[in-house]
């Protein structure tokens, strides 16, 4: 419906020239949305809609290797994303006006919603974004310990 709309009132042409959002570009190049709309979507897809959920689901995953309780091990993935995005609203609320993105980097749900945002650092958002993967390989690599995991 609407690019129909679009269709009719532009006479046949959507231009997305007026562009509010700059993540990946600081990595990507400033011009990378103009010269290829296609492919920005496209890496923008891969890191929400595949990075994200493997790195979410690779912690979710380790989680049996050091909990025992399978209650622990359903909600602890929960307590951490959910958890996380509650405590740092009322940080991104505070500071940013003042131009602090502390809690937009910190907060695990603003990845997906980065269009919203403006002037964040795209390579600190998925660092900040890769510290379920690191809990999850420092559970493998320190968390069994001594222990025999079966596959």
């Amino acid at each position: 419906m609407y690019f129909i709309i679009c269709l009719v009132l532009f006479g046949g042409r959507y231009d997305a020239y007026h562009i509010e959002t700059d993540f990946l570009l600081d990595i990507l190049g400033n011009n990378f949305y103009y010269r290829s709309i296609h492919l920005y979507y496209f890496v923008l897809g891969i890191v929400q809609f595949f990075f994200i959920p493997f790195v979410l689901s690779f912690f979710s995953g380790t989680l049996p290797l050091v909990f025992s309780n399978k209650k622990l091990v359903a909600i602890g993935p929960l307590v951490y994303y959910f958890g996380l995005a509650v405590l740092t609203f009322p940080i991104i609320s505070l500071f940013s006006r003042s131009g602090n993105m502390i809690g937009l980097l910190l907060n695990p749900s603003a990845i997906m919603a980065v269009g919203d945002y403006t002037k964040v650092p795209s390579l600190l958002m998925l660092l900040s974004n890769s510290i379920p993967l690191l809990l999850g390989l420092f559970i493998i690599f320190y968390g069994t310990g001594s222990k025999h995991v079966e596959v």
